[in-house]
């Protein structure tokens, strides 16, 4: 894993677990374009996300976020 990873994994988690809404709300909106990314940079031919476990995992945060934005 790359080391940048962890402080943005850390800040996430942080941000999750406190009473704000607004990191919540750009959260799933972080969530729904870096589906649209994905999606977009699917046939670049460095694209290593094309297994279906990443695209469950990616997919799967995407449709939660679009659901906690509209519920």
């Amino acid at each position: 894993m790359y080391a940048g990873s962890y402080p943005t994994f850390l800040f996430i988690v942080w941000g999750l677990t406190q009473p704000s809404e607004n990191f919540i709300i750009g959260f799933d909106i972080f969530t729904i374009l870096h589906l649209a990314l994905h999606l977009l940079y699917l046939r670049h031919q460095k694209n290593e996300f094309k297994d279906w476990i990443s695209w469950t995992i990616i997919t799967g945060i995407a449709v939660f976020g679009t659901l906690d934005l509209l519920f």
